[in-house]
């Protein structure tokens, strides 16, 4: 049975006598047990996010992330300040987050983007009543506020991030029922006036 390597650098050692072994035109020693399963922080080829979080006392914590720093509290009633973003709706802003800069994209690629005066995506979610609480069910709202826009592509472009593009849906959709709707908000000279 073989020996289970745990250590990093003993891996790479066996692939690099691997591949010298191959060079020399002999044939490489057994290759690794398949069980092996490397932790995520030992392939450095695979794409990785990381934030810090920094203990502020009670309940807060200053957050780094890629693209800034975020404060997380809570409220007095569980021993936070509120003086800062709860971490649950934070799944939701990633969400939101998420699909409204794929529609974004995808109406400036598709150029329809022209004819929409607004663009708002609204989420909501459903917690579970029992710990460990988690959204068991979340729906997204799109809205666009415009004149003639293209009703076609722009539904194409929510489509398109839903089922293809947006990897946050694509997590929520293992834990929690998605659903969508889509509103556009046409502007004429006699106002503005909604179809969903």
């Amino acid at each position: 049975m073989h020996k289970v390597r745990d250590s990093f650098f003993e891996i790479c050692e066996y692939h690099a006598n691997k591949d010298l072994k191959r060079e020399n035109g002999k044939q490489p020693q057994s290759p690794l047990p398949h069980s092996l399963i490397l932790p995520p922080t030992l392939k450095p080829e695979i794409p990785m996010h990381e934030v810090k979080l920094q203990w502020q006392g009670r309940m807060k914590f200053f957050t780094e992330t890629p693209g800034g720093t975020i404060v997380l509290d809570t409220t007095p009633a569980v021993g936070g300040e509120d003086d800062g973003i709860r971490p649950k709706p934070l799944m939701l802003v990633a969400l939101g987050g998420c699909t409204a800069m794929d529609v974004a994209s995808l109406m400036k690629k598709m150029r329809v983007d022209e004819a929409v005066r607004a663009f708002q995506v609204i989420v909501r979610g459903h917690l579970t009543d029992e710990h460990p609480k988690y959204y068991d069910q979340v729906e997204v709202e799109y809205h666009f506020h415009g004149e003639d826009m293209n009703q076609k592509l722009l539904t194409k472009a929510v489509n398109l991030s839903i089922n293809r593009y947006c990897g946050v849906i694509h997590m929520f959709k293992h834990f929690a029922r998605f659903d969508h709707h889509i509103f556009f908000h046409e502007t004429s000279s006699s106002g503005e006036h909604e179809k969903s």
